[in-house]
C-alpha cells in the first residue's frame, strides 16, 4: 500500500514536523490539531459509518460548511477586536479549508467504497 500525501498540505505537515523536531522522548501527535483540513476530515471519519458511504462526500461538505462558518465567526469577532495577528491565522485557516473542500467534488470517487 502506497500513501501520499496532497501537495496543498505537505508545507504544513513539514512545518509542523519541524516544530516538534526538537522534542524529546516519545510523544503523541495529531496532524488535525494544526491543519484545519485534517481536523474536518478526522471529524468526518469519527462519525463516519461504511454502510453509508454514499452519503460520505455530503457529510463531509457538511463538516466543512460547518468549520468554515464557525472560523467566520472568529474572524468576525478579532476583527472587532482589531486583533491582526489572530485574523492572519485565522485567514490562513480558512484557506486551508476551502482548497481541499474544493477538490471534494472531482476526487470524491476516490473515497467511496
Amino acid at each position: 500500500m502506497k500513501y501520499e500525501l496532497l501537495p496543498l498540505i505537505k508545507p504544513d505537515l513539514l512545518r509542523y514536523l519541524a516544530s516538534i523536531s526538537n522534542e524529546t522522548g516519545r510523544i503523541r501527535v495529531s496532524f488535525a490539531d494544526v491543519n484545519e483540513s485534517a481536523y474536518v476530515l478526522r471529524e468526518v471519519f469519527r462519525t463516519y459509518d461504511d454502510n453509508l458511504s454514499v452519503e460520505w462526500q455530503a457529510r463531509c461538505m457538511e463538516v466543512f460548511d460547518e468549520r468554515i462558518n464557525m472560523l467566520l465567526d472568529l474572524f468576525r469577532y478579532a476583527q472587532s477586536m482589531g486583533d491582526g495577528d489572530w485574523m492572519r491565522q485565522i485567514e490562513g485557516r480558512l484557506e486551508q479549508l476551502s482548497t481541499i473542500k474544493s477538490l471534494i467534488p472531482e476526487n470524491s470517487g476516490n473515497y467511496a467504497r
